[in-house]
This record gives structure tokens, sequence and C-alpha cells, in this order.
């Protein structure tokens, strides 16, 4: 097994290991899941699909960053769409350690005092 698919089956084991489900183990070259599916608390069936790379996207990054800025402690949330697309079918960036609190896999943080007015559109 050479040092990238080394790499990535650790990815595998630890995205297995934050949503509490199991790898896929699978020749090398099968089309397969590499998480098998995850039923969250809320019922939600997940599947999760781990990637790695070198330098993760560093638009995404801070991005990720600015909304966590404004409420420290608050999960930041990067809601992100292609001109012109349906909102429905944006993507949706978090940290790992956020979307285990929101998906009720972990209990979440003292939630920080809501400094913003509510209703804003």
């Amino acid at each position: 097994m050479t040092a990238a698919h080394q790499r990535g089956a650790r990815r595998e084991r630890q995205t297995a290991a934050l949503v509490d489900g199991v790898r896929v183990v699978r020749p090398r070259g099968e089309s397969a899941p590499d998480v098998e599916p995850v039923t969250l608390p809320s019922g939600v069936v997940i599947l999760p699909e781990s990637k790695a790379r070198r330098k993760p996207l560093a638009t995404a990054e801070r991005w990720l960053r600015q909304a966590e800025g404004y409420l420290p402690g608050a999960a930041g949330v990067v809601f992100v769409y292609a001109t012109g697309q349906r909102a429905a079918d944006g993507l949706v960036i978090l940290r790992a350690s956020a979307f285990r609190r929101i998906a009720g896999l972990e209990a979440p943080d003292a939630q920080p005092p809501l400094p913003f007015a509510k209703g804003g559109r």
C-alpha cells in the first residue's frame, strides 16, 4: 500500500470515528462508500465521504474564520452558492467539531449570548 493510500485510509478511519460510524474496507479500485451509512440522533441518515488535500481550500477557510469571528463559541457555518443555483442546492461548510454538535453526536458547549437582533433578513 502506498503512502498516499495509507493516508487516505487513515482519513477514512478518522471520518468514521467523527460520525460514530464504521469505515468500509474494500479492495483498492472498488467503488464503495468510505463509511457505512450513519443514522444521526435526529433520524437523518448520512453517507460520509472522506477527501484530503495537501492544502485545504484557502478561500473556504477564510470564510469560515470570518463567520466564527463574529460570535466566538458559536458554530461558524458557510453557505456557498454557484451563480444562478437554487438555494437548496448550495453547499454548507463547517468544521467537523461543529458538525458533531449540530448533528447531536456530542453535547453542545455553553452557547454564547446572541448580540444581534433577531429577524434580520
